[in-house]
């Protein structure tokens, strides 16, 4: 019973497009059969030759101040592009010290990655994890040598 209510109502679906299909076309032919076209012949006039002349002297101008707009343009783009490298090196020459956050957050994520994967077992179970972390740490610099050095004082002060 289900499939052929399905099938009757994708017969009034396909009707309803048909249906739709057909008055849109004969309003559109009706509308555009109704409109006149004009069969007269246009007569141009010939240009007067002064405002051609005029025209080329104003085209003349117009390309001139276009192309001093271009240079102008291109000089902003070149002072810009200069900003942005100059502000560029000064990042990069600057050295950025790691927050005691970034190096602490780096820590944790990567040792409790470290001992989830050495508790499910197996020989060489988180080496690469080992070695992730050891890189994280390396890329840190000094920072992470100074916080490693608090980590492993505070462990020690715990446990004597």
């Amino acid at each position: 019973m289900r499939r052929a209510s399905n099938i009757a109502i994708a017969a009034l679906w396909a009707a309803s497009l048909v249906v739709t299909a057909t008055i849109v076309w004969l309003v559109a032919s009706e509308h555009f059969a109704s409109k006149a076209v004009s069969t007269e012949p246009v007569a141009i006039a010939p240009p007067d030759v002064g405002s051609v002349e005029g025209f080329r002297r104003e085209n003349a101008e117009l390309r001139e101040e276009v192309e001093r707009l271009r240079g102008v343009e291109k000089g902003a783009e070149n002072e810009r592009l200069r900003l942005v490298l100059k502000q560029a090196l000064r990042q990069v020459a600057e050295p950025r010290e790691p927050r005691n956050d970034e190096v602490s957050a780096a820590w944790r994520r990567g040792f409790y990655t470290l001992q989830r994967n050495r508790e499910r077992g197996g020989m060489f179970a988180g080496i690469d994890d080992g070695l992730s972390l050891t890189s994280d740490m390396a890329r840190f610099g000094a920072a992470a040598t100074s916080f490693l050095s608090d980590l492993v004082s505070s462990q020690l002060s715990s446990v004597g």
